[in-house]
């Protein structure tokens, strides 16, 4: 589980990379910069906390990245998706790529929460078996 998140950690800083490229460079037309920026960096935070967080099992970064992952962004890419869908520089490839996109994070977000509900309960484990000894 945890070497995969890393896999998909590096997977989403990749996606987040393309995104950031496709705003700069095909997308002339642009509405709503403010909000689009701000969730490219929620995206680049998101994908950094789960690569880091499942290589070094911190705690606080994977809480940080399942809240991302798994609450804020699959609600906010959808957005994206519709601000970009009617405008006219908008192509299906776009459309189906904010949907794979978000289907991603979904589940990226529901490893997540599996893997620090199981690094916890491995460490109270520990801890009953250290008072024990």
């Amino acid at each position: 589980m945890r070497n995969h998140l890393i896999i998909n950690g590096w997977l989403l800083v990749a996606m987040d990379m393309y995104n950031s490229w496709m705003h700069a460079n095909l997308l002339p037309f642009k509405k709503n910069v403010g909000m689009e920026r701000t969730w490219m960096a929620f995206c680049f935070i998101g994908s950094l906390s789960v690569t880091f967080g499942s290589h070094w099992l911190h705690k606080e970064l994977l809480m940080l990245a399942g809240a991302l992952f798994f609450c804020i962004l699959p609600a906010w890419t959808p957005a994206i998706l519709y601000m970009r869908y009617n405008s006219p520089d908008g192509t299906k490839f776009q459309t189906w790529w904010y949907f794979a996109l978000t289907a991603v994070q979904f589940w990226t977000g529901i490893l997540i929460v599996y893997l620090y509900a199981r690094y916890t309960s491995e460490m109270k484990h520990r801890e009953q078996e250290e008072e024990l000894r």
